[in-house]
């Protein structure tokens, strides 16, 4: 089967999700003890005697255990050594798993190894998980700066599909622009979080609010993210006041503990901004860069900078948050990111 990057097919009808059954309800108690003990050994079964369908499922379930361990790099590793080289290509669960570890690939900050797993899947016109990879591979080249533009109607229209369609549940399709909780058999998150984005990227700021605020209104208090993308364009479209109440339902206890630095920092300093009051440290985000998801966030930070605060009016905004990203990253030993470089050049554009 040829190998293509999983593009939008805007002759043909919206391509409907489904439910993803997240299997990764290994991780109850005793499952999760036994794979902790056992980590070194699994991380490594393709290396002993193979037995495929017992091996394979053992390193799928290790996988997604180091991925809810927020051990991505293992996660990363295992995808690529255990799962990828054993499994059957041009088949759906080999583009499942091309997917899959290509989510654990972002999240270590490895977007350009990420962008060319997404590439390797086939570009298939109608199944139901096109749309998880398109927007996940819109996602990635989002962060890296690359032309998104020609996803945004198929996005649009997924999304609309979801909203009708009823799909039987299928197994784990990560996706990028949402968290899916271990052991949970929830509904694909439409990718209202790609969509605000992409449209933010486009300069188009009162598109992106509206889409913010849906994904808000769907994902409930678990869209953390959405409320302070308001909070960092809010003075562009003149939501003060809803960037404010909307940054004070962001705490730790709806956030992973990989991400809590960055939400913690982010949102104190959209607040002094808005306000005028308190202060924000130097070196406030130091705790993001030397998070296990430190590289990731680099190039969040990028992009944020990039795409929703360009605008004249969040001229102070863009000020405050670059440059205490780059001293952050500076005192980190972290300030030769790729990321960082282009941020540095950015700001002194």
């Amino acid at each position: 089967m040829e190998k293509a990057a999983p593009a939008p097919d805007d002759t043909a009808d919206s391509t409907g999700l489904t439910l993803l059954k997240t299997r990764r309800a290994f991780i109850g108690a005793i499952a999760a003890t036994t794979l902790a003990v056992l980590g070194g050994t699994l991380g490594n079964i393709a290396s002993f005697n193979w037995t495929k369908t017992e091996d394979l499922r053992n390193s799928i379930d290790y996988f997604f255990f180091l991925f809810d361990s927020e051990r991505y790099p293992e996660a990363y590793q295992v995808g690529l050594e255990d799962i990828l080289r054993h499994s059957a290509r041009d088949s759906e669960e080999f583009a499942r798993w091309l997917n899959n570890v290509a989510c654990a690939a972002v999240w270590d900050g490895q977007f350009n190894d990420a962008l060319n797993l997404f590439h390797q899947i086939p570009s298939i016109q109608e199944t139901w998980w096109k749309p998880v990879a398109v927007a996940n591979l819109a996602y990635t080249r989002y962060h890296l700066g690359l032309d998104t533009r020609r996803y945004i109607s198929y996005l649009e229209r997924s999304i609309t599909s979801l909203a009708r369609a009823r799909h039987s549940k299928q197994d784990a399709w990560l996706q990028l622009w949402s968290r899916q909780p271990s052991g949970s058999d929830q509904l694909v998150v439409p990718p209202l979080a790609v969509l605000y984005r992409l449209y933010a990227k486009e300069g188009d700021l009162s598109e992106s609010f509206q889409a913010a605020q849906a994904d808000i209104q769907l994902q409930g208090v678990t869209a953390q993210g959405a409320r302070l993308v308001v909070g960092l364009m809010a003075a562009a479209v003149g939501q003060e006041k809803e960037a404010l109440r909307l940054a004070d339902q962001v705490a730790r206890e709806h956030n992973p503990p990989s991400s809590w630095d960055h939400m913690e920092a982010l949102r104190d300093l959209i607040v002094a901004c808005l306000t005028g009051r308190g202060g924000v440290a130097g070196t406030a985000f130091i705790g993001q860069a030397n998070s296990v998801k430190g590289e990731y966030y680099s190039w969040t930070s990028l992009a944020d900078v990039r795409y929703f605060l360009s605008a004249d009016s969040t001229t102070s905004l863009r000020h405050e948050f670059g440059e205490r990203i780059l001293l952050s990253y500076k005192a980190a030993d972290m300030g030769n990111l790729s990321a960082m470089l282009q941020l540095g050049g950015l700001l002194k554009s």
